[in-house]
């Protein structure tokens, strides 16, 4: 009876057809959260690729160096684009290298977002009419890098501090360290830099290796700059003095000075949280005294938590300079022969005689053969635990002549 009856049920249509219905109906739920989650996935991943949202997990320093990754990098560009000798053609084309360069760390697997900070002058509606932010696609992530604009109130730099960017005559540099604190657990690494420096993927790659192998010590990796006159590269002034020092089986140089030039600096999440202990403090303009940019917007300002040193023992810290495109000091007629500025081989010469690489002792150019060093020598130094002083005097007679002293420091 039992069986017959739902049987019956079944021909009258009071149990066959509500199964399927109801097996139609959950079938369709299925589908529809399917398509929701992919479509959800899709969404996401593309956001992410495009570097839209900042959702990546911060990790440290170790991790990075073990894992190899590249890292998440924001970097700040501090710009005169709001005014109109801001907006030449030249600065335009700094501009499009800078962003081109950031194209092609992205290529090389970093995850860049670019923020340009501009004043929020009367004339900086119109910017972007002048470079268009969009055109600026990374292959790799099948979108164009994320490219934002920040405008900041114009503030005069305060009493206790001189000096500042062409066209600005303000505090602009400092405001970098706003986006910095706001995104600090957004990404791995921070980077600012002035609007005339082309800070290329060859540079964030040696910084990361430098990096890497100073890590756990206190050293940390300085940024330098050159520029470039009759085809021939010149280092800052500040290179013609210093100290080597072994650091393991490598070579360290570091200069007597606290701002290393460069125009620029990198820092990682885990050292900007360690470095800031008191944020209102490091927005505010009224504490720095000296000159304003470099003390705020290099890494001079962290000097005194780090050592800041450049490795030196291969021929690899050569492509470790950032290129200040103006060129505008080597053209300088420089009337103290202080500042005056060693070429990038006449270093080389020095640095390949503190250096064990077999490699960097059998290279030599015209221009290296133009240096004279003496004193103490800086292996047999170096191999006994001392430190090396490096000092050194530019003539510009009958012929240019690079003059080196070295002096053995016992440890």
């Amino acid at each position: 009876m039992f069986l017959k009856a739902r049987e019956s049920k079944s021909v009258n249509g009071l149990i066959g057809p509500t199964r399927t219905l109801r097996s139609r109906k959950a079938v369709f739920a299925v589908s529809c959260s399917l398509f929701v989650a992919t479509c959800t996935l899709c969404i996401l991943r593309m956001r992410w690729r495009a570097h839209l949202v900042f959702e990546r997990p911060e990790p440290e320093t170790e991790e990075l160096c073990l894992s190899g990754k590249y890292p998440s990098l924001l970097a700040c560009v501090t710009g005169s684009w709001s005014f109109e000798g801001g907006r030449t053609e030249e600065r335009l084309l700094y501009l499009r290298i800078i962003l081109k360069n950031y194209v092609a760390a992205c290529e090389a697997g970093y995850n860049v977002t670019v923020v340009l900070l501009l004043y929020a002058h009367t004339s900086a509606n119109d910017f972007e009419k002048y470079v268009s932010l969009h055109n600026y696609r990374c292959e790799r992530i099948f979108a164009p890098i994320a490219i934002k604009v920040r405008y900041f109130e114009h503030r005069p730099i305060p009493g206790g501090a001189h000096g500042t960017g062409q066209f600005t005559d303000g505090d602009l540099a400092i405001r970098h360290r706003e986006v910095f604190l706001q995104h600090r657990n957004d990404f791995d690494v921070f980077l600012v830099q002035e609007d005339d420096v082309s800070m290329e993927a060859e540079n964030l790659n040696l910084f990361r290796k430098s990096l890497c192998v100073f890590r756990n010590s206190d050293y940390y990796p300085a940024l330098y700059d050159t520029e470039i006159k009759n085809g021939t590269r010149y280092l800052s002034w500040r290179f013609r003095s210093g100290t080597f020092t072994r650091f393991g089986n490598r070579t360290v140089f570091r200069t007597k000075h606290v701002d290393w030039g460069g125009r620029a600096y990198i820092i990682t999440s885990k050292y900007l949280r360690e470095f800031v202990k008191d944020p209102l403090a490091w927005f505010d303009p009224s504490k720095v005294k000296g000159e304003f940019n470099p003390e705020v917007a290099s890494s001079a300002w962290f000097a005194d938590k780090r050592k800041l040193a450049i490795l030196i023992d291969t021929d690899e810290w050569r492509g470790g300079d950032i290129h200040h495109l103006s060129n505008r000091f080597v053209n300088f007629d420089v009337e103290d022969s202080y500042f005056e500025m060693p070429t990038l081989n006449e270093v080389s010469k020095v640095f390949r005689n503190c250096s064990w690489s077999p490699q960097n002792n059998t290279t030599s150019t015209d221009a290296e053969s133009h240096v004279d060093i003496v004193g103490d020598d800086c292996l047999t130094c170096l191999n006994t635990g001392g430190s090396v002083k490096f000092t050194s005097e530019i003539s510009t007679g009958t012929r240019r002549v690079l003059e080196v002293q070295l002096e053995c420091s016992a440890p």
